[in-house]
């Protein structure tokens, strides 16, 4: 017996409803179908379909044995699939889902490096700041989602860890000669500290020696953007993601505060669907984002 034939065949019936849609289905005949499943409850040793003159229906045996063979059909679908894809360059449309200030910054250069060295590739980035969006490549789904934050608790999709994001404690000259400057991370507790409420939804900043301070201020913005224009204008003292302001640091729109205290590093994830084998676009793809995050955050 060709066990795995068998196995298609058996789920093939039950998804059709019937040993005559499945023959159809199948090009086969009628026989060769009930011979396939009679052998494959020969084998098992158990009865798994219930025939009557109207009707199929699963024993409590044969409904196990159904949803056994279809995820193994599915995993041996997506490994043949995977190798075949792998003897070739990545190709087809890979959809991107990207924060909006994280897409708009240095991210849409390396995407741009990114499509020079893939041409049999066809890429579309989305960018929002929605912590959710549905998986799996038909329309309106995408592949890949950067996160920097909200990462779903989901099982039908996987985080992975792809680098980590490092951040400045920041503000414009203005500020600084207005306010003065902090000299301990107990003295923000006085500043007028611009917050972002997803970033630091308690006003605690934390620092990667482990020490920590409540802070306030009179500007919320769920925007790095926002958050990024308020510091620039005086307004207040930020953090906000090195690789976003770096250029305001270099021109002195922006200076450094407190030096002497790193900020702990935040992950950057790439959510993917939750499938044993990721097409050889997505593969690829976050092998060479590691690579770039490892550099520029």
């Amino acid at each position: 017996m060709d066990r795995l034939r068998a196995m298609k065949t058996f789920v093939r019936v039950v998804k059709a409803g019937s040993f005559r849609n499945a023959a159809a289905e199948l090009g086969a005949s009628r026989a060769a179908v009930t011979k396939h499943i009679q052998d494959l409850e020969q084998s098992l040793g158990a009865e798994l379909l219930r025939r009557t003159t109207r009707r199929l229906a699963l024993t409590e045996v044969g409904e196990s044995y159904f949803n056994l063979c279809t995820r193994l059909i599915a995993d041996l679908d997506e490994a043949e699939a995977s190798i075949r894809e792998s003897q070739t360059d990545p190709m087809g449309h890979l959809r991107l889902l990207v924060p909006r200030a994280f897409g708009a910054g240095s991210f849409a250069l390396f995407l741009a490096e990114f499509i020079r060295s893939q041409p049999g590739l066809e890429v579309t980035m989305l960018l929002s700041d929605s912590a959710s969006h549905s998986f799996g490549g038909t329309d309106g789904d995408v592949d890949i989602a950067i996160r920097l934050w909200d990462i779903p608790a989901e099982s039908a999709v996987v985080a992975r860890r792809v680098g980590r994001m490092r951040w400045a404690t920041c503000a414009a000259p203005a500020y600084i000669k207005e306010a003065g400057r902090p000299q301990s991370i107990e003295d923000l507790s006085a500043h007028n500290c611009l917050l972002h409420p997803r970033l630091a939804p308690d006003r605690i900043w934390r620092f990667a020696n482990g020490e920590s301070v409540k802070v306030s201020g009179r500007f919320s913005a769920a925007s790095v953007q926002a958050v990024r224009q308020a510091a620039i204008a005086g307004v207040g003292i930020a953090q906000l993601p090195l690789y976003y302001v770096k250029a305001d640091l270099e021109v002195g729109a922006l200076e450094p505060l407190l030096a002497a205290y790193d900020i702990r590093p935040r992950p950057v994830y790439a959510v993917i669907p939750n499938a044993r084998f990721a097409p050889r676009r997505v593969r690829t793809f976050l092998q060479v984002f590691s690579r770039w995050c490892d550099h520029h955050l």
